[in-house]
């Protein structure tokens, strides 16, 4: 497609250069874009590039058994899995919810396609957030306790700290290992609990 501009009359050099940037920019959304994506949140404004690993809704994608799984290359555990939710084992491999290999369940996340067609980073940069669906989700499995309180100190904080927390919070305590929170006991060394997060919600999870 050729797009034609004209250069603006009276103006030469520099000048000419930035006026035709601007009617470019202007014409594609260009600065709009970027304004967007300054203001969006504390990722925007020069932390590091958003990771794989960072689930749209608040969740830690490293500390879901079937990434654990598919990062420790566990056929037996992610065939276990295929079984437990009737699919076939090649289904099941996930490797983060912003990445290209996604689980069967994570394909259809309506969280990161809202997100996306919103054009933001996470879920609680929404003015609805939470919104029902949200609450919904939440209250549906024992690992989703945290998940306002987790999206509220990422929107805080920024993915950066996020993320740190994130990995104090669900490595076990003595050798460092990221643990399911369905991992009462710590997958690696055996030690109980299997992180901090279980210990907060040893209740829920043993129901």
């Amino acid at each position: 497609m050729a797009v034609w501009l004209r250069w603006p009359s009276g103006s030469s050099g520099f000048d000419g250069g930035i006026h035709l940037w601007r009617a470019f920019a202007a014409r594609f959304g260009v600065i709009k874009a970027l304004r967007r994506s300054y203001a969006a949140s504390p990722v925007s404004k020069g932390e590091s590039e958003m990771k794989d690993s960072v689930a749209y809704c608040g969740l830690f994608c490293e500390s879901c058994g079937v990434y654990i799984a598919t990062q420790n290359k566990d056929d037996k555990e992610l065939e276990r899995i295929a079984q437990k939710m009737k699919t076939k084992k090649e289904d099941i491999p996930c490797e983060g919810c912003r990445s290209k290999i996604l689980s069967l369940h994570c394909r259809s996340c309506r969280y990161r396609e809202c997100a996306q067609n919103k054009e933001i980073d996470n879920c609680e940069e929404c003015h609805d957030f939470p919104c029902d669906e949200l609450r919904e989700f939440q209250g549906q499995m024992p690992h989703r306790a945290e998940l306002f309180e987790s999206a509220r100190f990422r929107k805080e904080k920024g993915v950066t700290q996020w993320l740190e927390k994130m990995k104090e919070d669900y490595s076990c305590e003595s050798c460092g290992f990221i643990n399911s929170p369905y991992y009462i006991i710590c997958k690696k060394c055996g030690n109980d609990p299997g992180n901090k997060f279980i210990r907060r919600n040893i209740s829920l999870l043993k129901r």
